[in-house]
């Protein structure tokens, strides 16, 4: 773009006023960035874009002082240099000293420059001098440059410590480098402070570190944004994304995902990470020579960690390492991730040199590996399950949980065979949940096959894990699951920790003795022919178990096997020495009564036999009751009565509503009613939930003795569900009679004391011209129920059965009397009697194993309610609003209880309905609107409350008058 200048103004408002200080002696630039020599500290204002034309100078300073660049707005470098015309260096330079970018939040875009075998964008070149960016918005590296670039050599190279800092957003996307850290290459580097995301993809290197590589101290630390490094590749010594040859620390940061990395070449190590010494230098930024310290690689403290479908041709599909340790993060997760080509990797997820240590440590989350493998593609190509290779001479330095953790080994451990006839295993002893800076550790390490597919399971290898060293059961537990066998040197265990294991699993230890204080079976993995291994094949070697054996149900499904209504004989477990070794199995009771528990009761007997070297014991179970679980007690089916009573109480007050605060007395007329009903849990009744909605049509007729006369069918549906895992679903069906009668109250009183010899007074007192309304309910429903009960863990049932409904109600009303003439607002007491009858039907449910039946129950409620009525009549709109508040004594119940059973057994149990609280207040709101002369809506709304329950009832509907 030519030599056009510009003069920098101290006028900017983003510098600081040291910023303006220096610049008070302005500095002239390029538009295109072009100069030879700078100042130590200068502002970047303008952008380039190869595309509008115009050709990029690159910016080369030699200031042994160090340079600083601060931007003054957004900053952007696109399509710099092409094939024909690369860049003669890097976009920036540094000879001299420290080169400093401050980006004032503003963002620095390279994308797509080519500068042949310089780095792309930014180099440093003297040794041990300093790079950094801090406090940027963007901080982007795209193609910068691009695999096109044969001989390219990354983005940013640095001959001392890269620094990125303080920023939102970090991108390093499709960078290339022929020699190590296909996007930046540094001795030392440190990336912090990121808040938005940091993400490196599709990076590669010709070397190693696809993305970064580092020849001094790598620190990925305290960025709260989520860090990704995908689709990053390395050839010859690996590190698909990064490679360091001495301490690598990733800590204190948000989720950090590793994901479908690459390491290509038979001794690329490390599809996701590298962290080995270094075989020599490499024309990078550190370079190489003298010996080093061994490296560490460090993740700590992090929200999450996910290592998936990185691969290795080398060793360590996720990982290689000398030292690595796993400490204080939250979930971590090694998924899909596989080593080795031509002939079988090691390590499918991690991978330990010789000499080298592991620490796994589930502080604040589970560590799981599954799916990780080995593969093999020559002629016989062999896949086989593996989390971790351990080198002949490397050893697991610590693999603890605290409580409530695990780790997960649902791919097996593998340990190269120790040097020496015979083998001389190391001799660091392994203490599993050994405590560590006074934190104690009680979760459980996992070993289980229960992942695998039934030919991956018929595979050894997939299921065999094993560690060369003395190990020792500190705390929590040690878990065999189906059918693994795990290996160690020799194996003890404090009395205070757990052995699980699975029958058909095997614990074994090849060198030195095997002792077990407590041994948990599964009882859930017992099939009558699989069976526990405990057994040494160490030469002439003891296999001891000195403490109880308890048999456990861990999954807690066990019980309800129906199998278990009859004696059962199981082969429970082998104990075997090898030669002149002994096994021996002291103080274990042969009568085993199991912890609490739900399903079939009853206790287990003991048997041993001694044949040769091996202790074997057969389980006998005898069975002597039957406990439900709470999933198949289920009231919901005498609760469905309770349901029914409900609704009958709703339809009756909704007849009320049309005649007592009716506007007009003859008429049609349809109403939607609901229900919705909560019940607590009291005691042991279990609550429950009713809903219920529907149509109601009625008429209303006045008789010639100007009775009223009213009839009403409904059609409801209703959804019941328990605090557990049965719902039911009815059809109700109903019809009401509903008869109401004036008649003076003293005529009423007159009947029965008029003719006494000695009247009581309070017939003196009563006016001939009051009157009291007397009304009597006769309601019939019947109810079709299709009950759905959702176990956790065994087969769906469902069932079906009809309920019969009778409700019964009469009661008087005084005639309402003026409370406020002038507001026309009246009020009328009353009091009623209402009595329900409600009877289940016996049923079965569907053909299942799991099938119940349900016997015979019925509900019968008197109920005394009393209460007040308020009316107005408004003086506006032809409508009349009422308010009732009602106070109900349950005067006599009789709850709903039956007998429910297994059909696969006899088993059976009483199931209690639920038992309300016998008072009540509730309040109901109605409002009649009359339109015209034919036509009025009307809406009523109640709510009822009980010590137990809450019932909330909505009705809405209109009248025709004929």
């Amino acid at each position: 773009m030519g030599s056009k200048y510009l003069l920098v103004q101290q006028k900017h408002a983003r510098m600081n006023p040291i910023s303006s200080r220096l610049l008070v002696s302005s500095t002239l630039f390029s538009l295109s960035l072009g100069f030879s020599v700078y100042a130590a500290n200068t502002n970047l204002t303008e952008s380039f874009n190869g595309a509008d034309g115009g050709t990029f100078t690159p910016k080369a300073t030699t200031d042994a002082q160090g340079t600083t660049y601060t931007l003054l707005n957004d900053i952007s470098i696109y399509s710099a240099g092409d094939t024909a015309t690369q860049l003669t260096s890097s976009c920036f330079k540094e000879s001299s000293g420290d080169l400093t970018f401050l980006g004032e939040g503003y963002s620095l875009i390279f994308n797509t420059i080519n500068a042949g075998a310089n780095p792309g964008a930014i180099d440093v070149t003297q040794a041990d001098k300093t790079l950094t960016l801090a406090d940027f918005s963007y901080l982007s590296f795209i193609a910068s440059p691009s695999s096109t670039t044969t001989n390219g050599t990354g983005a940013v190279v640095s001959k001392g410590a890269l620094t990125i800092k303080d920023s939102s957003y970090l991108l390093a996307l499709q960078n290339f480098s022929t020699n190590e850290g296909g996007a930046f290459n540094s001795k030392g580097c440190t990336l912090s402070g990121i808040s938005g995301y940091a993400t490196f993809q599709g990076n590669s290197s010709s070397k190693a570190g696809g993305a970064l590589y580092s020849s001094g101290d790598l620190s990925i630390t305290n960025n709260s944004g989520p860090i990704l490094f995908t689709q990053n590749s390395a050839k010859e010594t690996g590190g698909g994304a990064i490679a360091s040859s001495t301490t690598t620390t990733i800590s204190n940061n948000g989720s950090i995902v590793f994901s479908q990395n690459t390491a290509t070449g038979a001794t690329a190590n490390g599809g996701a990470i590298s962290s080995a010494a270094a075989a020599g230098s490499g024309g990078g930024g550190g370079g190489g020579g003298g010996a080093q310290a061994t490296p560490e690689l460090s993740l700590k403290g992090n929200a999450s960690v996910t290592f998936s479908n990185n691969t290795a041709e080398g060793n360590g599909g996720a990982v290689y390492a000398n030292v690595l340790s796993l400490e204080s993060n939250g979930e971590v997760s090694f998924f899909n991730n596989t080593s080795g080509s031509a002939t079988a990797g090691k390590g499918g997820a991690i991978a330990i040199a010789d000499n080298g240590t592991l620490t796994l440590s589930a502080d604040k989350g589970n560590i799981i590996f599954n799916g990780n493998t080995v593969i093999a593609t020559g002629n016989s190509p062999t896949t086989t399950h593996n989390a971790i290779n351990l080198a002949s001479t490397a050893t697991i330095k610590a693999l603890r949980a605290s409580s409530g953790n695990s780790i997960f080994f649902y791919d097996p451990i593998t340990n190269d065979p120790a040097a020496g006839n015979p083998p001389n295993p190391p001799a660091t002893p392994l203490v599993l949940n050994e405590a560590s800076n006074s934190q104690s550790y009680s979760g459980s390490i996992v070993f289980s096959g229960e992942k695998l597919s039934t030919t991956e399971a018929a595979e050894a290898n997939n299921l065999t894990s094993t560690i060369n060293q003395q190990v020792t059961l500190a705390s929590g537990s040690l878990v065999l699951k189906s059918g693994v066998t795990t290996k160690f040197s020799g194996f003890t265990q404090d009395p205070n920790a757990f052995v699980v294991m699975d029958a058909g699993t095997t614990l074994e230890t090849t060198a030195e003795d095997l002792s077990l204080t407590r041994l948990n079976i599964n009882v859930d993995s017992l099939d009558g022919t699989k069976k526990v291994t405990v057994k040494t094949s160490g030469t002439n070697k003891n296999v001891t178990i000195s403490g109880p054996i308890s048999l456990v149900d861990a999954q807690g499904n066990f019980y309800e096997s129906h199998n278990l209504q009859n004696p059962q004989v199981y082969s429970l477990l082998d104990v075997t020495a090898n030669g002149t070794g002994t096994a021996t199995v002291a103080a274990i009771p042969t009568t085993i009564t199991p912890a609490e528990h739900y399903g079939y009761q009853g206790y287990w007997s003991l048997a041993w036999t001694l044949s040769g070297t091996t202790q074997s014991a057969k389980a006998t179970w005898t069975q002597t009751g039957y406990t439900p679980n709470p999933e198949r007690k289920t009231a919901l089916v005498p609760n469905s009565l309770w349901g029914n009573a409900i609704d009958i109480r709703s339809l009756h007050k909704l007849m009320k509503n049309h005649t007592e605060d009716a506007s007009v007395y003859q008429h049609f007329w349809v109403s939607g009613m609901a229900n919705f009903f909560h019940q607590d849990r009291r005691d042991s009744r279990q609550g429950f939930r009713h809903l219920s909605g529907g149509c109601v049509v009625g008429i209303n007729a006045l008789m010639p003795s100007e009775d009223l006369l009213s009839l009403a069918y409904c059609q409801l549906s209703g959804r019941d569900k328990d605090h557990v895992v049965t719902k039911n679903y009815s059809d109700i069906y109903g019809a009401t009679l509903h008869y109401q009668h004036t008649e003076s109250l003293f005529n009423v009183l007159d009947t029965f004391w008029g003719h006494a010899q000695t009247p009581p007074k309070i017939l003196s007192l009563i006016s001939p011209s009051q009157h009291v309304v007397l009304d009597a309910h006769l309601t019939y429903t019947h109810a079709d129920n299709h009950l759905k009960t959702l176990y956790s863990s065994l087969p769906m049932v469902k069932g079906s059965w009809r309920n019969n409904n009778f409700g019964i109600e009469c009661g008087a009303a005084l005639a309402a009397e003026a409370l406020s003439s002038l507001q026309k607002i009246s009020y009328a007491p009353f009091i009623h009697l209402q009595y329900f009858y409600g009877r289940q039907q016996r049923f079965q449910e569907m053909s299942s194993p799991e099938s119940r039946y349900f016997e015979p129950n019925e509900l019968i409620n008197f109920a005394i309610p009393i209460g007040i009525t308020f009316e107005r009549t408004s003086k506006i709109t032809p409508s009349k609003q009422s308010l009732t508040f009602t106070y109900s004594v349950d005067a006599y119940r009789k709850n709903p209880e039956g007998l429910v059973g297994l059909v696969a057994s006899d088993a059976s149990w009483t199931v209690l309905g639920a038992n309300l609280a016998r008072q009540a207040i509730s309040a109901q709101l109605s409002n009649h609107f009359l339109f015209n002369p034919f036509f009025e809506t009307f809406y009523q709304c109640a709510f009822e409350f009980r010590g137990s329950s809450r019932l909330y009832n909505f009705d809405i509907g209109t009248s025709f008058v004929f």
